[in-house]
């Protein structure tokens, strides 16, 4: 999982108190059209966006109506804090995670996967086996190798994994710092413990009655050496991670 680039991720403190850069006004617009935050002026937002779109509409990252209502709210609250730089392409590409690209980038991954492709119905050669690297900058040099497993990937050889925290944090501050975790990849962790829920993500109602713990302190809600069972939606349907939290 490590080996993929690190995923952009806001906290949600810096989100909905101290905006720092133009993602972080349109990351808070996003999140209050979908019901992410629960202060008044996120509150607000929401219900300006069913007014206009109607009762409990969702958010439609295609429709341009939306991305627009999106654009506009984002702008304003850039304004509020001095921060200059929302644009409508910035807030599609925050809206939709969406990654530049250049037209040589696919052509060489298409020209890749023709030649695989020729090569497992011509048996020419050795066909390629989970790697794949090229270089362009200057010439042209291209590498191939096995990719091994990883021992304790989350994914693929999933293991308890342990995790050394201070007591005094709080649950907001350890999901934080469980979604900047390279090796995790998270997005959206739920986090629980046998017999009980500290912080579900979904569905609404069970968010909305633990909520409250996210600014509890950890030796609240959890003993030292507490196993934690984290789902989240990178992970496929009914997989989960087990972590053994160790207390400083």
């Amino acid at each position: 999982m490590d080996s993929f680039p690190k995923q952009i991720h806001f906290p949600l403190c810096t989100i909905a108190e101290t905006p720092r850069k133009p993602d972080h006004c349109i990351a808070y617009v996003l999140f209050a059209v979908n019901r992410g935050l629960a202060n008044k002026s996120a509150h607000a937002l929401r219900q300006e966006f069913e007014s206009l779109f109607g009762s409990d509409t969702k958010l439609d990252k295609d429709n341009p109506d939306h991305m627009r209502f999106i654009y506009e709210k984002a702008l304003a609250r850039s304004q509020i804090f001095n921060i200059s730089g929302v644009s409508y392409m910035l807030t599609m590409g925050v809206v939709k995670n969406i990654i530049p690209a250049v037209a040589s980038t696919n052509a060489v991954i298409a020209a890749a996967c023709v030649n695989e492709a020729f090569k497992a119905l011509s048996y020419c050669s050795q066909s390629l086996n989970s790697y794949f690297m090229y270089n362009g900058n200057t010439g042209v040099y291209t590498h191939t190798f096995k990719y091994e497993r990883k021992s304790g990937c989350p994914v693929c050889d999933a293991k308890e994994i342990r995790f050394e925290i201070d007591k005094n944090e709080t649950l907001n501050s350890f999901i934080d710092k469980l979604i900047s975790d390279p090796s995790l990849q998270l997005e959206k962790p739920s986090i629980g413990k046998p017999g009980s829920s500290l912080f579900m993500q979904k569905p609404a109602a069970l968010r909305e009655a633990t909520l409250p713990n996210l600014s509890k302190k950890l030796s609240e809600l959890i003993n030292d050496e507490d196993i934690l069972t984290i789902t989240d939606p990178v992970f496929p349907l009914g997989m989960s991670i087990s972590i053994l939290v160790k207390f400083l």
